[in-house]
């Protein structure tokens, strides 16, 4: 067990070998490598003081630590093309299920001639 201590928070806290373990094991979910303490000491300092209070005050294995954790790490997918007209098409809505809730079972039915 090692005190840390944020300089801009001024928080002094002893994270134990479950809390590195639970931290390591997000930062594996999220960027598929596994770092030594050392570096994920490191890793830790650089995250933003919000994800890093929440580690100071419930510890690193509470859940939303790690799920911000893992957000703040994770690659970004690329942006989507924006969706184009496609003339042609027809949507065909497949009905009722018995409950009087309409499904969600939507069908695209290319045609071979355009309608105009």
């Amino acid at each position: 067990m090692r005190k840390f201590k944020d300089k801009t928070l001024f928080i002094t806290k002893t994270f134990t070998s479950h809390d590195w373990a639970c931290f390591h094991d997000v930062i594996l979910s999220a960027t598929d490598k596994s770092h030594p303490q050392k570096k994920l000491m490191e890793m830790f300092e650089k995250l933003p003081e919000s994800i890093k209070f929440t580690a100071f005050e419930w510890g690193m294995g509470d859940t939303v630590f790690c799920d911000n954790v893992f957000e703040h790490l994770s690659p970004k997918p690329a942006p989507l093309p924006p969706k184009e007209h496609v003339k042609g098409a027809l949507i065909i809505n497949t009905g009722f299920k018995g409950t009087g809730k309409l499904w969600d079972n939507t069908t695209c039915v290319r045609l071979h001639k355009p309608i105009d």
